[in-house]
Parts: C-alpha cells; structure tokens; sequence
C-alpha cells in the first residue's frame, strides 16, 4: 500500500441545459501509481457515464480495473447498480474501490477482484451485465491480450451488453 498521503479530489458534474448536478469525491494519491490515482481518462469517461444518465439508470454495471472508480461511482450514483473489479492481487486497488463507496454514500456496491486473462468463479457469478466500464485498461501493452480476453469472455456471457472504453494514446 502507498505510504503517499491520501487527498480527496471532488468533481462536479452539470448539465448545462438543466439544473442536474451531481458531485462525487474521489480518494486518491497525487504520485501516478495503478488503482491509488485519477488516470487522465477516468474523468472522460466519467462524463460520457454522467452525460447518459439517463441509459445507466436501473442497468448493471461493472467497471473493470477500476482503481479510484470514478466512472463507475457516477454510474452508481445515477441509479445504476454497480460492480467495481480490480487485480485481486492488489487488495491496495480493491480497498481503494470500497474507500470511493463509502465516501460516496454508497452501501450497496459491490467489490470483486479478478485478473484479466482467467476466467474466475467471480466472473461467471456476475449478474447479467447491461454496461461495461473500462478507463484507462490500455495502458501498459503486456496486458491488452489480457484486457481483452477478459472483455471477450464478459460479452459471451452477456451478448448484449455494451463497452464503454476511455483510453489516452501514449506512443
């Protein structure tokens, strides 16, 4: 676990053509580091989530590496029902999930860990999913076979659901 100290970074999101606000606070450390800070797409993807609030109403939801979890707290907290994973070798990312809930307010997320390329017994528990949330997944190229197995399997399993993907092209 990082020893850096932990600040709580506050969004805001607002629909100009509304008065619809939603405010999320995000625990994080200001040191890059996996699942402990705000990567550069967890935000965009957050507002895209935020920006089809209305879709992600009532659908169920995981977020995948999820870290902070920013998108999937905002899908949550505009009446999805959420599923946040990360490395279940990396307690770190998963305690980092729960740290976002409960400062959120949310009680009923749920936080599974997993690893990208195996098919786990969590994964084949998950409830049908409607949405897929992946920010900032494509980072480092020795996972995105990984990455993507676990994508392909998930959408085997739910035919249906769509993906949402951020990522930043750092070639």
């Amino acid at each position: 676990m990082s020893t850096e100290k932990v600040t709580h970074t506050r969004f805001v999101f607002q629909d100009a053509n509304s008065e619809d606000c939603l405010e999320v606070i995000i625990p994080e450390v200001a040191e890059e580091s996996y699942g402990l800070y705000i990567w550069p797409c967890s935000p965009v993807l957050a507002q895209y989530v935020w920006q089809r609030r209305a879709y992600v109403k009532s659908k169920n939801v995981l977020e995948v590496g999820a870290g902070t979890a920013l998108p999937g707290i905002v899908a949550a907290k505009c009446g999805a029902t959420i599923t946040l994973s990360d490395h279940i070798a990396s307690p770190h990312c998963l305690d980092r999930c729960h740290q976002s809930a409960e400062v959120n307010g949310l009680s009923d997320v749920r936080v599974v860990g997993v690893t990208w390329g195996r098919v786990s017994q969590v994964l084949c528990d998950l409830k049908p999913l409607d949405l897929i949330l992946a920010s900032d997944c494509f980072y480092d190229t020795k996972d995105f076979e990984d990455v993507l197995m676990t994508m392909a399997f998930l959408l085997e399993n739910n035919p249906n659901a769509e993906v949402w993907v951020s990522y930043q092209d750092r070639r």
